[in-house]
């Protein structure tokens, strides 16, 4: 009877002592990988390192310790991610200030305090002032980073246009605005285009800056067509240039501003677990 008992409960026994097996050698494995995660964090193979702590929390579900240890070292990582970021991105945004300042130094900055929240940079050579009764296109670009284009006819008809046509080596833009006129010593139109096909028109433009480029006036009348002097293009390849800095910088701060509110984070998260 005894004997029965015993050799009954002797598969339990067995089963018990496999599954305690299993235990320890899942507990040895994820300190291992624990471990050697460790050796990549200190080598700076933060990847490995992240795809190392990933295999944990997969292989080993329920080693409560060890997932915990796991996310330690992965917020460890995020952390060092976080400070390697801020570091390359002040650096690259200390290199482009002091490029935009020397640029934002050919411009003239325009805004009225009474009636606009923000400014615009013009180039000097794009000014309304130093331009009158010609055809030319002026570009600015604000402080918010919105760039504008306006195509300004004088003549002694109208035109009315809303389309403005540039060409250059057999390659054509088409930009579309809305007009508005004036008569002062003959007839004057302003024709506005949005930011998107402004941004176009100005890389277009820089493109071809060793080429012959044309400008193309359609409305109600009759077509006029001109030639974009190099004085022009130059000033508008400056824009663009200035344009494109103050875009990379705005965005260099907002990744700075990013790392630094993930190292306050993760930071304290560590500090907590300690």
């Amino acid at each position: 009877m005894h004997a029965s008992r015993l050799f009954s409960s002797l598969p339990i026994l067995l089963l018990t002592l496999l599954l305690a097996a299993c235990s320890n050698s899942s507990k040895n494995d994820s300190a291992s990988r624990i471990s050697h995660a460790r050796e990549l964090i200190s080598d700076n193979r933060l990847n490995a390192a992240k795809i190392e702590l990933d295999s944990i929390d997969l292989l080993y579900p329920r080693q409560v310790e060890a997932r915990r240890e796991s996310h330690h070292l992965k917020d460890t990582i995020a952390l060092l991610e976080a400070k390697r970021t801020l570091s390359y991105s002040d650096s690259v945004l200390e290199v482009l200030s002091q490029r935009s300042d020397s640029v934002i130094a050919l411009f003239r900055y325009e805004k009225d305090q009474r009636y606009q929240s923000e400014g615009n940079y013009i180039h000097p050579a794009l000014l309304p002032q130093n331009n009158p009764q010609r055809c030319y296109l002026q570009a600015q670009v604000s402080d918010r980073l919105k760039l504008t284009l306006r195509s300004h006819y004088y003549g002694s008809r109208a035109l009315r246009h809303t389309l403005i046509r540039l060409e250059a080596d057999s390659l054509y833009l088409n930009l579309h605005g809305s007009c508005h006129s004036f008569e002062a010593d003959g007839i004057n139109e302003i024709t506005t285009v949005s930011h998107n096909e402004c941004l176009e028109a100005l890389k277009f433009i820089a493109t071809g800056s060793e080429s012959k480029a044309t400008v193309s006036l359609e409305g109600t009348g009759k077509p006029f067509t001109y030639v974009l002097s190099e004085r022009d293009k130059k000033a508008l390849a400056r824009t663009l240039e200035l344009y494109f800095l103050l875009t990379d910088i705005n965005k260099l701060e907002q990744t700075c501003h990013k790392a630094d509110k993930q190292i306050q984070f993760y930071s304290r998260a560590l500090s907590d677990k300690q």
